[in-house]
């Protein structure tokens, strides 16, 4: 085996293990983002029921309508 092929399997290997890399980064990120909506999802209705925690009839409906969803 030549120096310059040995070269080019080694480069053909590392820019496999590149894609690979990428690509796992490309999905963390992706995770992330999602994982980060469903956050803002939850502080957001959150919000919305402290403010109905003072009137229980209205908590109560809003909570069958969501329950529906």
């Amino acid at each position: 085996m030549t120096v310059n092929t040995y070269r080019e399997r080694q480069l053909a290997e590392m820019g496999q293990k590149l894609n690979t890399t990428r690509s796992e980064i490309t999905s963390e990120c992706k995770r992330k983002q999602e994982a980060h909506t469903v956050l803002d999802r939850v502080r957001f209705d959150l919000h919305q029921a402290s403010h109905l925690l003072q009137e229980p009839t209205k908590l109560r409906e809003t909570v069958k309508v969501h329950a529906i969803l």
